[in-house]
């Protein structure tokens, strides 16, 4: 549940509002998906998980030091985020767990990829995003696109620039 979009063109992260109470729900949509940490990141969350704690190991993040995938695993937070350095770097960073054997059995796993594409997307409503933005949309208007065509995602959109 979530778009979040970024174009390193428009130097803009933008994401829906759609968020589910903590029993999973009642849809919201007055989530703040996108944070700007103190070096000037920008970070847009999608999951399910508790995103604070990734939040945490991000502020200490540089484009040549980003967690790693044993300190994401340990996380234990089904999260993925698109995270923007002033730079113009991007990368996705993911944490989750994966199943084997009809459920009982499975390992949290994490994961960092920098991507070299000048468009990113994250999230339920990312293909429609991409999608867009690969046919000239904005971030913010190709996260409203994608607002209409999945249903897990909302509008309003939100958007920041990338200082």
């Amino acid at each position: 549940m979530t778009v979040i979009a970024y174009s390193s063109k428009h130097r803009t992260m933008a994401a829906d509002s759609r968020c589910a109470d903590d029993k999973g729900g009642v849809h919201l949509t007055d989530c703040q998906k996108i944070v700007r940490l103190k070096s000037g990141a920008l970070v847009g969350m999608a999951g399910d998980g508790d995103a604070r704690d990734l939040l945490v190991l991000l502020e200490k993040a540089t484009p040549s030091r980003m967690p790693s995938r044993k300190r994401l695993a340990a996380l234990e937070s089904d999260v993925s985020a698109l995270v923007v350095f002033p730079t113009g770097k991007v990368f996705t960073v993911s944490a989750e767990f994966l199943e084997r054997g009809e459920g009982k059995h499975g390992m949290w796993v994490g994961e960092v990829l920098e991507m070299d594409d000048p468009i990113a997307a994250v999230g339920s409503g990312a293909p429609f995003a991409i999608g867009a933005m690969e046919h000239g949309a904005d971030p913010f208007e190709a996260v409203r696109i994608a607002c209409k065509r999945d249903l897990l995602c909302a509008e309003p959109v939100t958007s920041m620039e990338l200082s």
